[in-house]
């Protein structure tokens, strides 16, 4: 018997996943939980969990943070993300740092669900129909696999130019300030986007910030 554990804080959610895993699968135990806190508990002082279901718009939870110690605390329940947050944003990050699904509930049907919980039972990840046609499949399984910070492949110019973009200065002050040409400076943002996977600036940010602002989360753990 499999043993699931849903974190939702909305009841709602919760019931309607319990039904539906209850419906398409046979012998599954499935508990659920409203906070981080519980679910804690429930990891520590019960049987060990197969799957995580979690969404990540928690009260009181900072979901990187929270993620990564489930990943280091309990290795062998697996993560599925549940969540209304934008997969074209947030999912190649959560990917890489050790989840097995990234769905999105205004995008994903009940037979997708099913099938992910399916895939991440036998130890597959899987990758939505709608986020698979956005990515480079091959290449974000291999980035998955190797668990790679993508900030890590910018030379030291681009990181310079990185680090002013984040500031919120324009091409042409940063060509001022570098002393470059602006079409250079514009090849090294194109370059930077291109490696992080982001489209604009404020996909740029987001993405920076999941990496390297968990300083201020508070760590439920300890």
């Amino acid at each position: 018997m499999k043993n699931i554990l849903i974190l939702e804080d909305h009841h709602i959610v919760r019931m309607g996943l319990k039904f539906l895993i209850k419906e398409n699968f046979n012998s599954m135990n499935v508990r659920d939980v409203e906070n981080s806190e519980l679910c804690i508990k429930y990891l520590r002082e019960s049987e060990i969990f197969d799957l995580l279901i979690i969404d990540l718009r928690i009260p009181g939870m900072e979901p990187t943070l929270f993620i990564q110690n489930i990943i280091a605390e309990f290795p062998h329940t697996k993560i599925i993300i549940f969540t209304a947050m934008s997969s074209e944003v947030y999912a190649k990050y959560y990917y890489t740092l050790g989840v097995r699904a990234f769905l999105n509930k205004a995008e994903i049907t009940n037979n997708e669900i099913v099938k992910a919980i399916d895939f991440v039972l036998s130890n597959k990840v899987y990758i939505p129909e709608s986020l698979s046609l956005s990515l480079n499949t091959r290449l974000f399984r291999n980035e998955i696999k190797n668990n790679k910070n993508p900030f890590d492949s910018l030379s030291q110019k681009e990181l310079t130019v990185l680090d002013l973009l984040l500031k919120g200065e324009s091409i042409s002050s940063i060509s001022k300030s570098l002393n470059n040409h602006s079409s250079t400076i514009g090849t090294f943002k194109a370059r930077i986007f291109n490696k992080l996977g982001v489209k604009n600036l404020i996909e740029l940010k987001n993405t920076y910030d999941l990496y390297f602002q968990n300083d201020k989360a508070l760590n439920i753990f300890n």
